[in-house]
């Protein structure tokens, strides 16, 4: 199993995923700059949204290697969330509830929630 991807620019949420992913014995690898990402394929990747050219980014990256996204932005990203959801990103949810839920989305188990900023399947 390749090791799920993570592209976090900030540097607390990724300490955070990172954190956990070892905790958890699970195998990752962070990438920070676009371009390095467009050229690594992976079965999963985690993504901060929040920066303005990453969803793009994330994007071409999902067209190319076809591999399950979660994606994170804050709440009031409205436009990031509706554009991540018609390009097709697996799951989109708000800081928080990315927070919240890390251990399972690291885990690769489902999130029950409908909840608006929630994972939207």
């Amino acid at each position: 199993m390749q090791p799920v991807l993570i592209y976090i620019r900030d540097l607390l949420f990724s300490s955070k995923v990172v954190a956990t992913a070892r905790a958890k014995g699970i195998a990752f690898q962070v990438i920070r700059d676009a371009s390095k990402l467009l050229n690594t394929s992976a079965d999963r990747l985690i993504a901060d949204l929040n920066d303005p050219q990453a969803l793009d980014t994330v994007i071409v990256w999902k067209q190319k290697y076809g591999g399950h996204v979660v994606g994170f932005c804050s709440h009031v990203a409205t436009p990031v969330f509706q554009q991540a959801r018609q390009a097709g990103i697996d799951q989109i949810l708000s800081n928080g509830a990315f927070s919240a839920h890390l251990d399972q989305i690291l885990s690769q188990n489902p999130i029950d929630s409908d909840s608006p900023g929630e994972p939207n399947r």
